[in-house]
């Protein structure tokens, strides 16, 4: 996927820290379950928390555990990750609370969310793909995110803007002879390098 990490091994690339932390995982935002499925093959102790009574259901079909709401968790956890979850909430600042008392005190927060002050938004304006009211209702920059969980007891270790996997897809596409595709994302790749990436990917301890 273009989106979020499908394993924890994509997700050690740009949060490394990951290595280092106790391997109890809580995923908010579950969705079918399978970013959880493969931390448990690699050795996790893994709760989901998903809303979708078809997700917890595939998730129990995967042999996990599965809670609707954070407040069933009991923690500590550590790595609680967060991809694409946000946007889709009423309330980030309380989430992000209630991820801040799960946390082992030697734990991480990573989250992905779309970028307001990406390219695509700027130049697109009100047809950019991640408008989509009601399931999208909170876009953050990464000075808003960084405010949003210093405020809920976080410090941020790294936010960075990319365009997921821009790198390895001009790659591939120089590899195929494909020249222009190859410069669309390498386009993409240094865009997401100065600021301005799709989606914003932040890493945070507990402060």
């Amino acid at each position: 996927s273009d989106v979020c990490s499908s394993d924890l091994d994509d997700l050690r690339v740009w949060a490394p820290e990951v290595s280092t932390v106790p391997p109890c995982l809580l995923d908010v935002g579950a969705a079918m379950g399978d970013f959880g499925a493969r931390a448990a093959t690699d050795g996790w102790d893994v709760v989901l928390c998903e809303i979708s009574d078809r997700g917890r259901a595939a998730a129990a079909v995967k042999g996990l555990r599965a809670i609707v709401t954070m407040e069933e968790a009991s923690g500590p956890f550590g790595l609680i990750t967060m991809f694409h979850v946000l946007e889709h909430l009423i309330d980030p600042l309380s989430a992000l609370v209630s991820a801040r008392r799960l946390i082992d005190d030697e734990g991480l927060l990573v989250i992905e969310a779309p970028q307001w002050r990406s390219a695509g938004r700027l130049v697109r304006r009100n047809k950019w793909s991640q408008l989509k009211p009601p399931e999208h209702i909170n876009f953050f920059t990464a000075g808003s995110l960084t405010s949003a969980l210093e405020r809920a007891g976080w410090t941020v270790v790294r936010c960075s803007t990319p365009y997921p996997r821009a790198a390895s897809l001009a790659a591939r596409a120089l590899r195929r002879g494909s020249v222009r595709e190859a410069a669309k994302q390498a386009m993409r790749f240094a865009v997401g390098a100065v600021g301005f990436g799709g989606y914003l990917r932040v890493v945070a301890r507990p402060a």
